[in-house]
């Protein structure tokens, strides 16, 4: 990674990474259903001291903005929660942790929004991964 995960440009490179992914997009063209936060447990000893989130807001194949910011913020703002601790997304993004496997293991926490819209696009969220671990 180029970026250090979790942060403010690794979130705008997820940003451009996303939107340059034209199965993500396709995958994706009906989602109507409002931004996901992947939420950050902290972790001083993995360089998280707070809880913290990805908020992407996620419209039509499109991410239209990714922000990295306070749980509590990005819990208020998004639709669909997601939460893993930070080691869990290290190693989601490096490829040794599948993401779809991860939350049908409850691995990751569904803790707001609909299990059965995010399973109806589980393509989506491949192709969203995919897009991470290239940053």
């Amino acid at each position: 990674m180029s970026q250090v995960f979790p942060s403010a440009s690794w979130a705008e490179a997820l940003k451009q990474e996303v939107n340059g992914n034209a199965l993500f997009r396709n995958h994706a063209a009906d989602w109507k259903h409002g931004s996901v936060a992947l939420l950050i447990g902290a972790d001083p000893s993995a360089g998280v001291t707070r809880d913290m989130a990805l908020l992407l807001e996620l419209e039509s194949g499109v991410c239209k903005n990714a922000s990295y910011l306070e749980s509590e913020r990005a819990r208020a703002q998004a639709a669909f929660v997601i939460e893993a601790n930070v080691q869990l997304w290290r190693e989601i993004l490096q490829g040794t942790a599948d993401f779809n496997k991860s939350l049908m293991q409850w691995k990751l926490n569904l803790t707001k929004g609909r299990l059965p819209t995010i399973i109806k696009y589980v393509p989506a969220f491949r192709e969203l991964m995919a897009s991470a671990r290239r940053i």
